[in-house]
């Protein structure tokens, strides 16, 4: 932190007070500014009349739970709420995606282990993000978001038509799941092609991550081996490893390497549409820090396929998009409601099937 520069100020709602003095004792170490309560309602005043950098937010709190609070924040106080989430069972991952559905940008599993070493390391991990998640701005958040039926596919001269398409590759990063989860809803079930999902994700929220989306009504599995490309089907990355096409219809997974910064690798999802796929192949690309999927993007764009990334105004991070844009890789720079529209009107079941 520069001289003169103020603290970064930090909202703890946790009600353990065990996870509390654990957690306001790593943030105090990091020079952080730390406001505490032990309850929702509690969280929501003191968002707004705190005005703190960044909230870090257990789900499950006394009176007011954790989600409706992130719903109150979002639409009175918005900032940046990070989630914490104890044991990776189905019911805490479960909450953790309706978390970030309601403006949350992203889940933390809390610390289960007793070994210091580790430990630190987590608290490590845990203070960068924050950090990270200081520089983001958000913006307000109505209570409720009235959707609109999908309007007529309407893209740009030099943009290759979507009807040729044969499968549909998305990333995302920071922000990205409640995209991804609007997009596939607007996707007529079942889709005319498979739909390849790299979104960076933390080990274990995997399979939560793919219950959720299938709430849309798509079929959405973990990809945990090779399979056969199937029309109508959504493959999820895990965490550990990168979804890539392997031939033309056939899927497999592809380790991390020394030059792998990232996992799962958006760059080598979209790589493999545009090797395998060429200009039936079409990409979207999300909000999410860093450069990820750029590149990536490039190379459907050069094999003649479609590309499409969210717009700044619309994006948690610009950062992916950003770079897409100024390296010539974006046909179509939309906000989420317009990529719902042209992807779903590309996409989705034809009529009377859906």
């Amino acid at each position: 932190m520069a001289e003169g520069t103020p603290p970064i100020k930090v909202l703890v709602a946790e009600d353990s007070r065990t996870a509390r003095a654990w957690l306001v004792g790593l943030l105090r170490a990091a020079g952080m500014a730390v406001v505490e309560v032990a309850n929702g309602l509690d969280a929501v005043h003191a968002a707004r009349l705190e005005a703190p950098s960044v909230v870090v937010m257990d789900l499950q709190l006394p009176g007011l739970d954790g989600i409706e609070a992130i719903r109150r924040i979002m639409a009175e106080s918005p900032c940046p709420i990070v989630v914490l989430t104890g044991q990776l069972h189905r019911e805490d991952v479960d909450v953790a995606f309706e978390a970030l559905n309601a403006g949350a940008l992203e889940v933390v599993a809390k610390p289960s282990t007793a070994d210091p070493a580790e430990r630190a390391e987590i608290g490590r991990r845990f203070v960068r993000t924050l950090r990270v998640m200081e520089r983001v701005k958000v913006v307000r958040r109505r209570r409720s978001q009235p959707r609109t039926s999908p309007a007529a596919l309407t893209l740009p001269a030099g943009t290759s038509d979507l009807a040729m398409c044969r499968v549909l590759g998305i990333g995302a990063s920071t922000g990205g799941p409640p995209v991804v989860r609007l997009l596939l809803d607007r996707i007529a079930a079942p889709a005319r092609v498979p739909i390849l999902i790299s979104q960076h994700i933390g080990p274990g929220f995997e399979e939560g991550f793919a219950r959720w989306l299938s709430d849309s009504g798509h079929p959405v599995d973990v990809l945990t081996g090779p399979a056969d490309l199937e029309p109508g089907r959504v493959y999820v990355s895990p965490a550990s490893s990168s979804l890539v096409l392997t031939a033309p219809e056939r899927l497999g997974l592809k380790p991390g390497g020394p030059q792998t910064r990232l996992l799962p690798s958006i760059d080598a999802t979209f790589d493999s549409l545009a090797t395998h796929q060429g200009r039936r192949a079409a990409g979207v690309l999300l909000t999410g820090m860093g450069r990820d999927g750029a590149r990536g993007l490039g190379s459907i764009r050069d094999a003649g396929g479609a590309t499409f990334a969210q717009s700044e105004a619309t994006c948690a991070v610009f950062g992916m998009p950003r770079v897409a844009h100024e390296v010539g890789a974006v046909d179509v720079l939309h906000s989420p409601d317009d990529l719902a529209r042209d992807l779903g009107a590309g996409f989705g079941a034809p009529r009377g099937l859906a």
